[in-house]
């Protein structure tokens, strides 16, 4: 089934958009690659484990990508019984259907090989394949799997294991290069990965790439970062214990490769507001308030936080933040248009050591904001916008009329210059 349309403003290029199956299409898609009858029955098995049958959902539920994949489980001895085991694994969850698809694909690969002598285990199957998302991009030849082996604690028969996984059903060899059969699965490992290393996992350690990924691929609403939010939300934890992992998990960012007296790169502080908004849409208010959920992962017993980092968080968020009686120092609020919108009190503080801009938006409620100068150092880094919202909310001022004075600096011979301006702010 495809579904296409012209784009008039990219010389009509023809996009296909590949829609999900039902039963009937997917048993016809079975049927013309498996002669077997009984072999495309247990297909369909297996599709629907994945995807249960819901009243409420559409017939059209099963994406081509994963009927692909069960191709590749299923060959002519294929045993179901031989898969149809209890979900054994200390990396994957046993109600997350995705980590259900994978463990099932990792068992056969190991049932179907060991006669050859295959010995990888479930767990260090994800562990390469998260090793080869993050540290190798998705992407290897062949001395590269040999590498990934030892960089998970493997050492004996590697050349053995290596051969064994070069036919994987989750990889595809393409112009000699070993990748992820579907982008799909890169980013479903690095998602994995992150997972891992906020539940302090054996054999998943942060690094340079790790950080990056952090910071590039996991921001506001990115496929990772609600992957990563449903994850955790499934995820049979103590909370406390969860936050406690989050607090090592920063302190590692901000001391990784790190110079003596240097101070902490964009990268970095990005890649720790990110993991926050992760932490803070899992919640959602429901197990903790924020305001209690940022002193345990960046304050003291003096209700002071140090390396506070807020970046680039869209107004359409929907996310304010509890900042009552908190003194914040070496920290960071940038881009965030709500920051206004948030709780304040007398004893809340920013200190000279905190940098604030680009928190400007035309949607601060400036009669119920309680923000005040006492809430900031009078030396204070940035773009010195919090002192000029805070004049229009103490003097009741005109929020549009700042604006269309602020605007004016952007206008160069009665022509606004965007380039001038998109240097300057990302205007909300």
């Amino acid at each position: 089934m495809k579904d296409y349309y012209y784009d008039m403003d990219e010389q009509r290029i023809q996009i296909y958009e590949l829609l999900p199956f039902d039963e009937a299409l997917a048993t016809k898609f079975f049927s013309k690659h498996l002669t077997n009858n009984d072999l495309v029955k247990s297909c369909i098995k297996l599709v629907k484990e994945f995807f249960p049958h819901n009243e409420t959902e559409s017939k059209y539920k099963y994406p081509p990508f994963i009927l692909e994949i069960i191709l590749h489980i299923v060959d002519e001895n294929f045993d179901y019984k031989a898969i149809n085991v209890d979900l054994e694994s200390d990396l994957i969850q046993y109600d997350d259907p995705n980590d259900t698809l994978i463990f099932k694909i990792c068992n056969r690969e190991i049932v179907k090989k060991e006669r050859n002598g295959f010995q990888l285990d479930i767990d260090n199957q994800i562990k390469f394949l998260c090793n080869l998302a993050v540290e190798e991009k998705g992407e290897i030849v062949n001395d590269g799997f040999e590498r990934i082996l030892e960089r998970i604690g493997l050492h004996d028969r590697l050349n053995e294991v290596a051969k064994g996984l070069h036919d994987h059903p989750l990889l595809i060899k393409i112009n000699g290069d070993h990748t992820f059969r579907f982008d799909f699965f890169k980013t479903y490992f690095k998602a994995l990965t992150i997972y891992n290393l906020i539940n302090s996992n054996e054999g998943f350690i942060l690094s340079t790439r790790l950080v990056s990924t952090l910071c590039d691929e996991c921001n506001y609403n990115s496929v990772i970062s609600k992957t990563l939010i449903q994850k955790i939300q499934l995820g049979k934890f103590n909370y406390s214990e969860l936050l406690k992992n989050i607090r090592i998990l920063i302190g590692q960012i901000i001391a990784l490769n790190v110079e003596p007296g240097a101070k902490i790169g964009h990268e970095k502080k990005k890649a720790i507001s990110n993991l926050l908004l992760i932490i803070i849409k899992a919640n959602n208010d429901e197990l903790i308030d924020n305001r209690s959920l940022l002193l345990e992962i960046f304050g003291d017993r003096f209700n002071q936080l140090q390396n506070f980092y807020f970046i680039d968080v869209p107004f359409d968020s929907g996310i304010t933040l509890d900042l009552n009686d908190l003194y914040f120092s070496a920290s960071e609020v940038s881009n965030f248009p709500n920051f206004f919108n948030c709780s304040f009190n007398d004893d809340t503080l920013f200190d000279e050591t905190c940098f604030i801009d680009n928190v400007y938006s035309n949607k601060i409620n400036l009669k119920t904001s309680k923000v005040a100068l006492r809430n900031f150092d009078k030396n204070i880094g940035g773009d010195n916008s919090v002192f000029r919202i805070i004049n229009l909310i103490e003097n009741d001022g005109d929020l549009k009329r700042f604006f269309k004075e602020y605007l004016k600096s952007f206008y160069v011979m009665r022509q606004f210059n965007t380039d001038l301006f998109e240097k300057s702010i990302n205007f909300i």
